[in-house]
């Protein structure tokens, strides 16, 4: 798979955030049927320690990462649970230290795992997203504290999608 640059990554997510409201809940209900086991694995990821705001982003985020590269490699295969598995064991044991580390130290281990990763561009775009705020000054995430278990859990679900394309 070629490598996916900052700048085509940056133009999907915008044409995703200019769909309807119908429209995107067309998507959703297709990324549901395509992805029912990675769509289980977001909705039951820190069911006791994400607020539902949080659960409805990292929902959000997940299909926009399973959008993203369906519209460069399509079709995407059908992710199994044992993907999925193998790949939050080895997030968990090699990056859980994330979910401890305040934002700094979280954006240099993200950008050093970057320039080793395949598709380095998609993690710094994830933690960009993850790190954002809105037009107000608002954080996406009210909670900081949840950024390293959300980045975790949506790079387990990009690190499955790209292993079934290798």
């Amino acid at each position: 798979m070629d490598f996916i640059p900052f700048e085509q990554i940056e133009d999907l997510s915008a044409s995703l955030n200019q769909l309807s409201d119908a429209e995107i809940e067309s998507l959703l209900n297709q990324f549901m049927e395509e992805q029912p086991h990675l769509v289980a694995y977001l909705t039951a990821i820190g069911e006791d320690d994400f607020t539902d705001e949080e659960h409805e982003t990292l929902l959000t985020l997940g299909m926009e990462l399973w959008y993203i590269l369906k519209s460069i490699v399509p079709p995407l295969p059908l992710l199994s649970e044992e993907a999925i598995d193998q790949a939050d064991q080895d997030n968990e044991e090699n990056l859980g230290f994330l979910r401890d580390a305040d934002r700094q130290n979280q954006a240099e281990a993200i950008e050093q795992l970057a320039e080793e990763y395949p598709q380095g561009d998609i993690l710094v775009f994830i933690f960009a997203v993850l790190d954002s705020e809105d037009e107000d000054g608002i954080p996406l995430l009210e909670d900081e504290s949840v950024l390293g278990d959300m980045f975790l859990a949506l790079k387990t679900v990009l690190d499955g999608l790209l292993a079934q394309l290798t």
